[in-house]
């Protein structure tokens, strides 16, 4: 994804828009799943965890903290919970 939609898509979910939050859902689970089930070796604990750490975005305003590619701050974080 590029800089430019980071950028919108960003902006959209800092103004708790539920459509912003609905694409970047959309864009990035599939992928989030692939990196989960690799980590945790069980597809329904992938879907799991993927569902817990957009919640968790979302609820927490970790949005606010994304610097740079959103894809990167998502994939961490999901790195992160499933350890």
């Amino acid at each position: 994804m590029g800089v430019e939609l980071d950028h919108i898509l960003l902006q959209s979910l800092r103004k708790q828009d539920p459509d912003g939050f609905k694409t970047y859902s959309q864009m990035f689970y599939k992928s989030l799943c692939i990196r989960a089930s690799l980590l945790l070796q069980d597809e329904r604990e992938a879907k799991d965890l993927v569902q817990d750490v957009f919640v968790k975005f979302w609820q927490e305003k970790k949005f606010d903290a994304v610097q740079q590619s959103l894809g990167a701050y998502l994939t961490t974080m999901v790195k992160h919970a499933a350890l």
